[in-house]
């Protein structure tokens, strides 16, 4: 199993689908706090879609959304302006 975060837009619709049942949330956050709320077993059974692509249960643990991935990354925040004054000296 591969242990990396899954970076996704929380904005985007998804559905939680349990078995035949497909319940539609306006976003994917929203989707993954309900997934949170289902005993471990229906977790099990259930999946999330959204932008076409399927989540899985240990899938789903690993979503990271894009804000907080930017906020909790070590790379620069503030793009650095190179002016007149970064030229190289010879």
């Amino acid at each position: 199993m591969h242990l990396d975060n899954i970076l996704v837009d929380a904005k985007q619709p998804a559905d939680l689908i349990r078995g035949r049942i497909v319940i539609k949330y306006p976003t994917l956050a929203e989707a993954a706090v309900e997934f949170q709320r289902l005993s471990p077993c229906e977790q099990n059974n259930a999946l999330m879609k959204s932008a076409g692509i399927t989540y899985t249960r240990d899938e789903i643990e690993r979503l990271c959304y894009a804000k907080d991935y930017l906020t909790h990354s070590t790379l620069t925040k503030t793009p650095r302006k190179i002016g007149s004054r970064a030229r190289l000296r010879l």
